[in-house]
């Protein structure tokens, strides 16, 4: 009920018409920033799908509510793995769409290959911390500490849809429209 409620408020007092028209009235390079939770870039116009104050409400999976060549710059931050791999293909040709001529998409997602990475059974010391940190962190105490149970967290906890490796992004952005990935 209390989501709703914020949701119809901000509806009728057009808050997120509000704060895209502003931010877009008083830059000259509009950058984007999408997902990335309660993280705020200065500068930067930040889209999500929580009810943050300042932060406009948009579903990245549906048309974004831009003209053509608004953006310089995009940035999609830990978002297009919450999504199945279509939705993600159609949120990166919305970027190409809302993007200028010459502009910059930066993609940030976890990499499928460093993933897998640590169930080799020969580590490198950093991946052994890490794999030590992000079980003692992550991993719920019924689970034995180790590669198979922080992989199963890394797939699930999070609600990930697809975890990209580099080639899978790359062909997907260049799917999108994009020349120089």
């Amino acid at each position: 009920y209390v989501i709703r409620a914020h949701q119809l408020r901000r509806s009728i007092l057009r808050s997120d018409e509000r704060l895209r028209n502003d931010y877009l009235s008083k830059t000259a390079i509009p950058k984007l920033h999408i997902g990335g939770g309660w993280r705020r870039l200065d500068g930067w116009l930040k889209t999500g799908l929580e009810l943050i104050p300042d932060v406009m409400r948009m579903d990245a999976t549906q048309r974004f509510p831009f003209r053509d060549g608004t953006f310089q710059y995009v940035f999609a931050e830990h978002m297009i793995e919450h999504v199945p791999y279509q939705k993600g293909v159609h949120m990166l040709q919305e970027c190409h769409r809302v993007m200028r001529k010459g502009g910059v998409i930066r993609v940030i997602t976890p990499n499928l290959a460093a993933i897998l990475g640590l169930y080799s059974g020969d580590l490198r010391a950093d991946q052994q911390k890490y794999l030590l940190w992000f079980c003692q962190t992550f991993v719920p105490q019924e689970c034995p500490p180790n590669a198979a149970s922080a992989i199963n967290v890394m797939f699930r906890l999070w609600g990930h849809q697809f975890i990209y490796d580099e080639a899978t992004l790359a062909d997907a952005i260049r799917a999108a429209g994009f020349i120089s990935v």
